[in-house]
């Protein structure tokens, strides 16, 4: 006797999100990784900018094609460039300026396409966050080890002789360590769930702490409030519940590591004097002095700027005593340096972004999916937040976070395949 074989389709055989990682997603998933690490190779050039580059040639080299950007968000990136290019022409030092533009250029237009390409499932967008996730606290927990200290007592990570760049992680990371814990946890597995988000909550306070950093401070504060409190669909009652639990998790771990003597305290020093008039002018008085010389340098010249990078070179000829830095804000520097046109255009691509996850948040319906989306805001806002107080936002690993938001809420909607990933 025979008996008759039917052979089931390829996708109930296999289910997509099952389906094993090649080598060019594998790749991208180690890029992660190295992403925020910082390795520089030469000047601006780094290790995971040589990573996406042979990334993007295995794929056009391959059957897939590069995912462009959204045409509305292509377009401000093309004004955005466009004005920086104009501007080129009154800078005092034109390489720098054209480095910084073509640094933009590449994250536009070969690292979010190739983002785009490659974080179409849930294996490879959830891999790529973990792996990031090691990265950056790996290099905190590095800096915890041997606390290498500046000389005002605050520490510092390996890639930066800053010491605000060991504190930033924790505020924009913090909501993917809240939502990656908080989905263990439901799922039962709880001994995972504490065995990684006990050393990391230690981590993200010790960094800030540590970094004495008032930015990645404020920026902390913004990501606890949009994570738990400005959630949309979520009652008034359950936000303010876990917005108490936060700050209570938060005040008792303080409380517990200052009086094990596990805990610098230059950040509440540097707060305190902050506040402190007879303290004030060593600690803000320079970067208002720097927000007063970029705003009268938009004044002068307001649809071409200095040019990219080269702002610092004319500071103390828009205010005295200013040193030669660029404004320590991300919005009054664009319009210093590329002027109206193209701050506008940068602001419409961080606006049109946060728009595109607002709405796919109103319509997702998987709770996990949501959560996840909304991590992506928080954390965002977190970096906006940050960049209120930095100089400018092209570091490549805030823009790989920028492009698998992108990625998670517009490729499922192109890609049939993908939506079951997500169930």
């Amino acid at each position: 006797m025979t008996t008759a074989v039917t052979t089931p389709p390829a996708a109930a055989r296999v289910p997509s999100a099952e389906r094993r990682l090649d080598l060019i997603e594998r790749l991208f998933v180690v890029s992660g990784f190295v992403a925020p690490l910082s390795v520089f190779l030469v000047k601006s050039f780094t290790l995971y900018d040589v990573m996406v580059l042979v990334i993007a040639f295995l794929i056009v080299a391959g059957p897939r094609r590069l995912e462009p950007l959204p045409r509305p968000v292509a377009a401000a990136g093309l004004f955005f460039l466009l004005a920086a290019l104009v501007s080129v022409f009154r800078a005092s030092v034109p390489s720098e300026a054209l480095t910084q533009t073509a640094q933009f250029a590449f994250i536009w237009f070969v690292q979010l396409p190739v983002v785009l390409t490659l974080a179409r499932s849930r294996a490879v967008l959830r891999g790529t966050l973990l792996a990031f996730l090691a990265g950056a606290f790996g290099s905190v927990a590095l800096a915890a080890i041997f606390q290498a200290a500046q000389g005002a007592d605050r520490f510092l990570v390996f890639y930066s002789d800053n010491p605000n760049r060991l504190g930033y992680a924790s505020a924009y990371l913090l909501p993917f360590v809240v939502f990656f814990v908080a989905d263990w946890w439901r799922s039962g597995r709880r001994a995972l769930a504490l065995g990684v988000g006990v050393p990391l909550a230690y981590l993200m306070l010790w960094a800030l702490a540590a970094s004495a950093s008032r930015g990645a401070t404020l920026a902390t504060v913004v990501a606890i409030a949009v994570y738990f409190v400005l959630r949309p669909q979520v009652g008034l009652g359950v936000s303010l519940a876990r917005l108490l639990s936060a700050v209570a998790f938060t005040a008792v771990s303080v409380l517990v590591l200052t009086k094990s003597g596990l805990f610098p305290l230059t950040l509440e020093d540097r707060i305190s004097r902050t506040f402190d008039v007879g303290e004030r002018t060593s600690l803000i008085n320079d970067r208002a002095s720097l927000a007063k010389a970029g705003l009268r340098a938009f004044a002068d010249s307001p649809l071409v700027g200095t040019g990219l990078d080269n702002f610092r070179y004319l500071a103390p000829l828009y205010a005295d005593g200013t040193t030669l830095q660029a404004p320590h804000n991300l919005w009054i520097q664009f319009l210093a340096q590329i002027g109206l046109v193209g701050t506008a255009a940068f602001a419409y691509f961080v606006v049109r972004w946060f728009w595109t996850l607002l709405e796919a948040h109103r319509h997702t319906l998987n709770p996990r999916r949501r959560d996840l989306t909304w991590a992506f805001v928080a954390s965002m806002a977190a970096v906006m937040a940050i960049f209120m107080t930095t100089p400018i936002l092209n570091d490549r690993h805030y823009w790989l976070l920028f492009g698998l938001g992108l990625a998670m809420v517009t490729v499922p909607h192109r890609t049939r395949s993908i939506g079951s990933e997500w169930r």
